[in-house]
């Protein structure tokens, strides 16, 4: 069994706990869209598709984003919610406040993937993915 989630969250996390400027998750389009769902939160700086040329296997570069003052990173944690052995669904009023709106929930709906502010707003409710401040 394959959880590319939980390893796109361990090596974002772990990432930034030393400080790279990149890191390389393999490539799948709902990590794609997750990670662009980042890009426009401000989490993360660019995410770019790379190809290689000899076995044609794509890859997601994601270029992690600090602060310009102290380098601290913009991703303080990032904690999984919904895992493949026990998944969390929760509706439009039920979805978890992170740290008084600080934090953002990343939600799997029937609209695509977005955030807790989005799905509120829409009315959506859906799989509750992970929560990141």
């Amino acid at each position: 069994m394959n959880d590319n989630l939980g390893k796109m969250i361990n090596k974002i996390g772990n990432a930034t706990l030393v400080r790279h400027e990149s890191v390389i998750i393999p490539f799948t389009l709902s990590n794609f869209f997750i990670l662009k769902v980042l890009q426009e939160e401000k989490f993360v700086e660019s995410v770019n598709i790379m190809t290689s040329v000899t076995n044609q296997n794509k890859s997601l570069k994601v270029d992690l984003k600090y602060s310009d003052q102290d380098g601290q990173p913009f991703i303080k944690n990032i904690h999984r919610l919904s895992k493949p052995s026990l998944r969390v669904y929760a509706n439009h009023k039920n979805i978890p406040n992170i740290l008084n709106g600080l934090g953002v929930v990343i939600i799997s709906t029937s609209k695509g993937i977005m955030t807790s502010r989005e799905a509120y707003k829409n009315k959506l409710g859906g799989e509750l993915l992970f929560s990141i401040w």
